[in-house]
């Protein structure tokens, strides 16, 4: 085919969950991170090269990381229409 395709779905708010599904994601990965305890993102969600990703739904469910998932997933999706 010549690209990777990635698809996540059911994230139900969970950070960690999201965040693991990164680490192991051929297609997403985090750039630039800084950690500090005012600022516990690992950093920017990039969308790796010759790659797509496609998020399957269900994002919110009350969970700690609602909030800081949806911006990470609008700012890819702005960056990378």
């Amino acid at each position: 085919l010549g690209f990777k395709l990635g698809y996540v779905t059911d994230v139900e708010g969970n950070l960690r969950y999201f965040r693991d599904y990164v680490e192991r994601s051929e297609v997403l990965d985090y750039k630039d991170a800084t950690p500090h305890l005012d600022n516990p993102s690992p950093g920017t969600l990039e969308l790796r090269d010759g790659t797509y990703f496609i998020f399957g739904g269900d994002l919110f469910d009350k969970g700690p990381g609602d909030i800081r998932l949806s911006a990470e997933l609008v700012s890819l999706k702005q960056r990378y229409p």
